[in-house]
């Protein structure tokens, strides 16, 4: 099994992070991409339905539509769900690795 230490992951993290915020469209528009690479990260990107409801409400003053905001909690839902079964299932080998 491959298992990685919280140290290790700490490097892979950042790489990871920084790539996700420049895929994100937080600091420009999405129009202004490719139409391909536009339905990429309207598709796979789970930040951009948060992103689009946050500029909806910030600049547009305007409630998100709620196709929107239903994608937004199913996938918050998902994560929770991926996540806590995987807490249950590694939760006694957690203090190995820390």
């Amino acid at each position: 099994a491959l298992v990685f230490t919280v140290r290790e992951m700490q490097h892979f993290y950042g790489v990871v992070i920084t790539a996700w915020l420049y895929l994100t469209p937080i600091f420009y528009p999405i129009n202004q991409l490719p139409e391909g690479i536009r339905w990429g990260i309207m598709t796979f990107n789970p930040l951009y339905s948060y992103i689009t409801q946050f500029r909806t409400v910030v600049l547009l003053q305007q409630l998100p539509e709620w196709g929107m905001i239903l994608q937004g909690s199913l996938l918050a839902l998902c994560f929770l769900i991926v996540g806590t079964l995987c807490f249950m299932q590694n939760q006694d080998r957690f203090i190995l690795y820390i």
